[in-house]
């Protein structure tokens, strides 16, 4: 099963996450909502390839940081930013999402 790969590599170490096979590299990022659950902080994953690549908008409550670690986190503002700060290990990389305007009908 190909989904299989995905979620056994979520489970391996950072030290292993890190080192993704030449397979992940130059592909585009997509979201796979059906994997959404406390191993990601109630955040929706991101996935390069089959190899888990960032989180988007993690819940602070819900974060285990050894889970998350080695992996992009993508926040809506800075509220969010200051949140999560409070509890990330140090060398975490958090990205703010622009605002962005809602479409005009």
């Amino acid at each position: 099963m190909p989904g299989q790969s995905a979620q056994l590599r979520a489970r391996l170490p950072a030290r292993r996450r890190r080192r993704r096979p030449a397979s992940c590299c130059g592909s585009t990022p997509s979201r796979r909502h059906r994997d959404g659950d406390r191993r990601w902080g109630r955040g929706t994953p991101l996935y390069a390839g089959d190899c888990p690549y960032a989180v988007l908008r993690p819940r602070p409550q819900f974060v285990d940081w050894e889970q998350l670690k080695g992996l992009l986190t993508f926040v809506r503002n800075l509220d969010e930013l200051r949140i999560l700060g409070r509890t990330a290990p140090n060398g975490t990389r958090v990205i703010v999402l622009p605002e962005q305007e809602p479409p005009t009908q």
